[in-house]
């Protein structure tokens, strides 16, 4: 009787965790896919400054671009938390080796801003006069929030 109700047990934990799995599954494909209602920034531009399909191209191979530069820079994460682990566990704080591992974190986050500021400047540069004063404006609008 003891066995029965073990099996039963082991049966739903199975399924359940079956579905909690698939569901995660689902949840993940459908972040990754098309934002649905949230339009990104970049959409939002596309609409504002009416770019052309040739603009549209290029901006895309600009960020594509961009994204691998930044992507490189932050494929490390893992390994900068377990060496700030290592360093906060250790039977002594090892100041320098902190000191040395949080500059090599802020050169990276540098190089970042600095890789987005040159995209941005591509994408200025590709527009004509008028989408340019309207990108200006934008931009205005949104430091101001």
């Amino acid at each position: 009787m003891q066995a029965t109700g073990i099996i039963k047990s082991s049966i739903i934990a199975v399924l359940l965790a079956s579905l909690a799995f698939a569901s995660m599954a689902y949840d993940k494909h459908r972040h990754q896919g098309e934002r649905g209602s949230h339009p990104t920034r970049i959409d939002k531009l596309v609409r504002a400054l009416d770019l052309t399909d040739e603009q549209q191209q290029q901006i895309k191979a600009i960020r594509e671009a961009s994204k691998q530069e930044m992507d490189a820079l932050t494929n490390d994460k893992q390994q900068h938390h377990e060496e700030m682990q290592a360093i906060i566990t250790a039977d002594t704080f090892d100041q320098n080796a902190f000191i040395a591992l949080h500059q090599d974190r802020a050169d990276k986050r540098q190089q970042i801003a600095l890789i987005h500021a040159k995209s941005m400047h591509d994408i200025y540069h590709l527009l004509e006069p008028a989408q340019q004063q309207k990108f200006k404006k934008m931009l205005a609008k949104r430091r101001s929030r």
